[in-house]
């Protein structure tokens, strides 16, 4: 849902200046989860800005009156009531398919008025003393260090430099601003949603960052966190869609697992649906950036932070305990069989090559057979083949027993075919809203004739019959004898419509058309079951007319081995060129010069059907089908194109 606000900004109280002002602003959202109060206050500097007022010797204070006349102090926690109630309060868009535009989100309008109050700050004077930086700054450079190489030569130098502590420093009066000491260091396995401590701030190892366009010209960063003093387990992801913040992050961050910021004045909310179903960790909120959040870089790590291995780890692995096929352990083999210790005999041929065979004594059984060592060590493997197998099964058991992998339910399962759907019916839906909202054009979507323009329509029809290849001076039909051509041409039904009812979208131009029903009948793939859509698309825009030689034709002849393809226009006014069959109008049959029905005697054309012998196509001559029904030609206003 997309929710636009129309904002109504009071100044009532300015520094100077007695009366008030009023400026108006829209506040779109695209992602209501996602919008904090930060947008708002962008919009308000903008406008202080705008009046020529210093942000930084300024105080900048937004209020809300109320029904009941109080006037509220608008913050993080405010601002997520207010936005309940704009979109509560909202309106579909006029003039819309039910607010929704073409990528199928709904847009709704709302209004409200804000009052602003700024007043100089008192210490307004110790900035044009020092240079310190505005709230503002996404980044603070001067405690981001540049990597230096990781040689022995600058860890010695590391090692030498003196210690000291942050208070020190900030007494010292370097250029490095100390942190707040009212911040209040917060875990992020102990983050909460709202946090506990207003004033407080992370400490996180930068594990990855991540640039992404989820639409066109939208660019979302992400920076996935770990905490410093457990960065494997307790992990956050932050959000971002500010370019400043983008532009910040690519100068001065690397996720090399090596830099440990301090996050700080950064809007925490929980994860939607969509996030927890792709998310990379397990935390339940996250971190959203703007212009107003400060990201410091307080050390750089000598080397990358260890993180454990995926499952699975290696993508090659060796069972322990695991023996070579053909090396038997004798003493264990005995053991197992109920063996005696008895000494084993060799047997050998004095020619050829040797053959040794083992004999064991069973103190129940007798002595065995002799046994070579090639079956040994087959039964040796099959044995371990069959102990893997018992050892997968009991793996495989306790993998979907375990707690902490995901796996596909029923519900999953429940939940994803109504996305399917969904998808597989949006190129549908978008052609319904189109069709709704598009005003409809006279010009035919097959002939692209406009016979409402007639100058416009007899130059086309002339273009394309002043360049037959067949040279037979092609009369030049008026309009009347087009428009009675194009109409529908059977019996019960002639003159009757000049048009379609149905409406079609060209693809392309994203516009609305009708067609003749002539054009329909006389269109070949159309009458073999495609859709009218995808048959322009795809297959009229690339075929030439063979007559004229220009693109767009779509009456083909009807011999399976014939590649000749016509206008329609150049199909009807070709002087006998091309030939519609007996059936015609019920059933029109295409056909060229060499393809054309010719008479057969009566025992001949007994059961000869179109594509029902095939050596009636080896002589290049085809025939209309004997039994014809005026239901089998397709119509777009007759049975759903049938």
């Amino acid at each position: 849902m997309v929710l636009k606000v129309a904002l109504r900004i009071r100044f009532l109280k300015l520094p100077n200046l007695v009366e008030e002002r009023i400026f108006k602003a829209s506040l779109v959202i695209r992602r209501v989860e996602e919008s904090s109060f930060q947008d708002v206050m962008a919009i308000v500097e903008n406008k202080v800005t705008f009046m020529e007022l210093s942000l930084l010797k300024h105080i900048v204070t937004v209020f809300f009156k109320e029904d009941n006349g109080d006037r509220v102090v608008v913050d993080d926690g405010y601002y997520a009531e207010l936005l309940k109630s704009w979109v509560k309060a909202a309106v579909p868009v006029d003039g819309s398919d039910s607010g929704e535009d073409d990528d199928g989100e709904a847009h709704m309008e709302t209004s409200a008025t804000i009052e602003v109050e700024v007043t100089a700050s008192s210490s307004s004077s110790n900035f044009d003393l020092t240079p310190h930086h505005h709230s503002t700054d996404v980044l603070t450079e001067q405690r981001v260090v540049k990597p230096a190489p990781l040689t022995i030569e600058n860890l010695a130098k590391v090692k030498q430099a003196p210690l000291f502590s942050l208070g020190e420093h900030h007494h010292s009066g370097g250029n490095v601003a100390a942190s707040p000491v009212a911040d209040l260091r917060t875990r992020v396995g102990q983050l909460t949603c709202p946090p506990a401590n207003a004033a407080f701030f992370l400490r996180c190892v930068i594990l990855g960052i991540y640039f992404k366009n989820p639409k066109p010209n939208l660019v979302v960063a992400e920076l996935d966190l770990g905490d410093a003093d457990n960065p494997t387990e307790e992990q956050i992801t932050a959000v971002t869609f500010d370019e400043q913040v983008h532009k910040a992050i690519r100068e001065n961050l690397r996720g090399d697992l090596r830099h440990i910021i301090e996050v700080r004045n950064a809007y925490v909310r929980k994860k939607t649906e969509t996030e927890v179903r792709f998310q990379r960790n397990r935390h339940p909120l996250m971190l959203r950036l703007d212009k107003t959040c400060k990201l410091e870089v307080v050390q750089i790590l000598s080397t990358p932070v260890t993180m454990p291995r995926g499952t699975p780890s290696t993508i090659v692995t060796v069972r322990d305990r695991l023996a070579p096929n053909g090396v038997l352990d004798v003493g264990n083999i005995s053991q197992r069989g109920g063996l005696t210790g008895a000494p084993a005999s060799s047997s050998s041929s004095s020619a050829g090559a040797r053959r040794t065979v083992f004999v064991f004594d069973n103190a129940v059984g007798g002595s065995h057979v002799g046994q070579s060592v090639g079956e040994l060590g087959r039964q040796n493997t099959r044995h371990q083949q069959e102990l893997l197998k018992r050892q997968r099964v009991e793996e495989d058991s306790f993998l979907l027993n375990a707690t902490n992998l995901n796996y596909a339910t029923a519900s999953d399962i429940r939940r994803r075919e109504p996305l399917l759907e969904q998808h597989a019916n949006r190129e549908e839906k978008a052609v319904e809203r189109i069709k709704k909202k598009a005003p409809v054009s006279t010009a035919c979507l097959i002939c692209k004739l406009d016979l409402e323009n007639e100058e416009e329509t007899l130059g086309t029809v002339e273009y394309f019959l002043s360049r037959h290849s067949t040279k037979q001076g092609c009369t030049m039909p008026t309009l009347e004898v087009l428009k009675n051509s194009l109409c529908d041409q059977r019996p019960d039904k002639k003159g009757k419509r000049l048009y379609c009812t149905s409406r079609f979208v060209d693809q392309q131009s994203k516009t609305v058309h009708l067609v003749h029903p002539r054009c329909v009948h006389l269109c070949t793939q159309y009458q073999r079951g495609d859709r009218l859509e995808d048959v322009l698309q795809l297959e009229a825009n690339l075929t030439s007319c063979t007559l004229c030689g220009q693109l767009g034709a779509t009456v083909k002849c009807y011999h399976p081995k014939c590649d000749r393809t016509f206008h329609v226009v150049c199909a009807l006014f070709s002087n006998g060129y091309v030939n519609f069959g007996d059936r015609d109008p019920f059933l029109p049959c295409p056909a060229c010069p060499s393809h054309t029905h010719v008479p057969m005697n009566a025992k001949a054309a007994k059961n000869v059907v179109v594509g029902s012998n095939a050596s009636v196509f080896e002589d290049n001559i085809a025939f209309d089908s004997r039994v014809v029904d005026a239901s089998d030609l397709r119509d777009p206003d007759e049975g759903d194109g049938w």
